[in-house]
């Protein structure tokens, strides 16, 4: 048992060389000997006056044992050899063509193609045309005309495929009054001419939805297109799952906790009300294409989302808004090889139907990554299942891992909802909508603008809606309000919790005086600072809340006990009160002092963020606890000692409280 080199990386070539074959070594001054006695035309030079050769790939490569095996085993019959046979039957396979023609070389082909195809006075459009390719187009008086895409002209600014033809300048040639004079449309995959440049199969294939409008024959120079084959796989980001558009939806989940998946708008959100629609629906599906077309249509607004790597269009662009339903429409308006890889061949997305959707769904989802994952799952509710005889059926085996599942005729896929995916350019806007630490000028504005597009509901019967993540302009208020009743409930069960403690009405009175001080103040602070609410500032009056009952449970225990301890309490009450209240706060200085600044710099470090949101909790959190020591640590023991404890029994052993 062996294991194939190719699983591993080597420092040496994984390789026996089967041949040997001298090379001359020239000098420098033959070489310049050799190019000005053929007017430095490289095609005049002989083959052993060059040492290494530039000019051409070939002869470079050295053959497998079973290759010089294949020409020992093959016959030299007239017709019918042994190796034709196998030349043909798997050219057919790949091809699906019924008539194969072989040749001896591509040179050979081209010089075919140029006699059989081509008149005088034809134009012949490429991404490149190769040397010989031009020559034998030219001998038959025709024109080729290079249209390679402006990234491939561009030698200095990297690019996934530098390959593809320019589709602008073809189309304007194919519609122009010389569009009787071209016989095809040519393709050389890798681009040979342009130094091996790959083609995108989103690049082929519009060049041949172009050839069928224009009833034009495409042809493919497939000179490397084993090599290009590789160069899509890793390049094109529909073919792998550590691509970007898996990544995307990974981000999403990540960022957002589970009850919050069902439909999303810049990021994720969620369906109200309903717990049995289904967000899977063809109808909900065009809607949010068509509202995701708008924000894309608007030049002003979409320019924020970050430059990818576009899949579809094999270029970079703005990503604005990605989701499953835009895939879905990809794949039914055949416009992404993924609609081949699942071998769809439906109605376009505008006509088709539930069970095409179903279907097109059936083979996303059960789409494995190299892992084991399903990754399309992934961009969907955690709660998808098929709908079979009115039950809700997941995908997962026996043991509760996914497994592939299909939805049958007449059954569907379901779920609450789907993600949708749009990276915003962070420093464009914090560039253009710049909010300084403490104001309130943010890029509310462009987040309001994405929202606008979503906020009416969807005309679905599914009672699915959209909501943004990454929106505060709508969202955030409504949230920072939710939380003014917890802020009211935290308050009520406090209080509660100092009258089970104390069982004292003026000390709960008092404490409750101190704690909504304490909520007053960090009201005025932001008010004061003009700090914006934001999700973290309203947390910290809960916060607050919680530290200033255990300062004022320390601080009103230790006045009581200081002051029924004083011999002055029988005879001056309030004044072994107050004395009471200043020794408390005294005694109390190295714990709850001490504490107080640790908290106090624990909380300030956040200051020293670029985040405005961080920062402004580094300035508002340490101003609300030294607040909070202030009233309840030192005002509250006090007060309190205007109104001295009844004298009763005390025990200082057990910490009982006396009346």
């Amino acid at each position: 048992m062996y294991t194939s080199y190719m699983e591993f990386k080597t420092i040496i070539e994984p390789f026996k060389i089967k041949s040997v074959e001298p090379i001359a070594i020239t000098t420098p001054e033959q070489r310049k000997e050799f190019l000005e006695r053929e007017d430095w035309n490289l095609f005049g030079l002989q083959s052993q006056e060059v040492t290494i050769d530039l000019l051409t790939d070939s002869g470079t490569g050295s053959m497998s044992s079973e290759q010089w095996a294949a020409i020992m085993r093959g016959d030299e019959a007239y017709a019918g050899s042994h190796s034709w046979q196998r030349f043909n039957k798997v050219l057919s396979e790949l091809t699906g063509y019924k008539h194969i023609i072989p040749t001896h070389q591509g040179r050979a082909s081209e010089k075919i193609l140029a006699t059989i195809t081509v008149k005088e006075g034809d134009i012949i459009p490429s991404n490149s045309h190769f040397d010989t390719t031009r020559a034998n187009f030219e001998a038959a008086l025709a024109t080729p005309v290079d249209l390679l895409c402006k990234e491939g002209l561009d030698l200095l600014t990297p690019a996934p495929f530098k390959g593809n033809i320019d589709l602008e300048k073809l189309e304007a040639l194919l519609n122009s009054e010389d569009v009787d004079k071209i016989p095809f449309v040519l393709m050389t995959i890798t681009n040979n001419t342009g130094g091996g440049q790959p083609v995108s199969m989103e690049n082929l294939k519009a060049v041949k939805a172009l050839c069928e409008k224009h009833n034009k024959l495409f042809l493919l120079d497939a000179c490397r297109f084993s090599e290009n084959a590789w160069f899509v796989s890793q390049r094109e980001d529909f073919s792998y799952p550590e691509s970007e558009v898996w990544k995307a939806s990974d981000r999403a989940e990540e960022n957002m906790p589970e009850e919050y998946w069902l439909i999303f708008q810049i990021v994720m959100g969620n369906s109200v009300d309903s717990e049995n629609h289904n967000a899977l629906k063809m109808d909900v599906f065009r809607e949010t294409t068509e509202r995701n077309d708008l924000l894309r249509a608007d030049n002003v607004t979409s320019q924020y989302f970050d430059m990818k790597f576009n899949w579809q269009t094999s270029q970079e662009e703005l990503s604005s808004i990605w989701g499953i339903t835009d895939t879905v429409r990809s794949v039914m308006n055949n416009e992404t090889p993924v609609t081949t890889l699942i071998s769809y061949t439906g109605p376009d997305f505008d006509n088709a139907e539930q069970d095409d959707l179903t279907f097109v769904l059936n083979q996303l989802f059960n789409f494995r990554a190299d892992d084991g994952s399903f990754p399309y799952r992934q961009i969907v509710s955690p709660d998808l299942c098929v709908i079979e005889d009115d039950e809700c059926v997941k995908p997962k085996d026996l043991e509760g891992n996914a497994t592939e599942y299909v939805a049958l005729p007449d059954t569907e896929w379901k779920s609450k909802g789907f993600s949708m995916v749009g990276e915003a350019n962070s420093s464009r806007l914090y560039s253009d909508y710049p909010r300084q630490k403490g104001d309130y000028e943010h890029f509310e504005y462009w987040e309001k603008k994405v929202d606008s597009y979503y906020l009416d509901e969807l005309e679905s019967s599914e009672e699915v809606n959209f909501y943004s993540y990454l929106a505060f302009g709508l969202e955030l208020e409504d949230q920072i309000n939710s939380t003014a009743p917890l802020i009211g409930l935290s308050f009520f069960l406090m209080v509660a919790l100092l009258s089970f403690y104390f069982r004292n009405i003026a000390d709960v009175l008092v404490s409750g005086l101190g704690l909504a001080l304490v909520m007053v103040c960090m009201t005025a602070n932001s008010f004061w600072l003009g700090f914006p609410q934001t999700q973290l500032a309203a947390m910290l009056p809960i916060l607050m809340l919680a530290l200033g009952v255990d300062f004022v449970i320390h601080s009103l225990t230790r006045w009581r006990r200081l002051t029924l301890e004083n011999p002055l309490f029988s005879t001056h009450p309030r004044e072994a009160s107050f004395l009471g209240a200043l020794g408390a706060i005294k005694s109390l200085i190295p714990a709850l002092g001490v504490a107080t600044l640790t908290t106090v710099v624990a909380f300030g470090t956040a200051t020293l963020s670029e985040i405005p949101d961080l920062y402004e909790w580094g300035i508002l959190g340490p101003l609300g606890i030294i607040q909070a020591y202030l009233i309840m640590g030192v005002f509250v023991p006090i007060f309190r000692s205007y109104f001295p404890p009844i004298e009763a029994s005390f025990e200082s052993e057990n910490g009982n409280q006396c009346t």
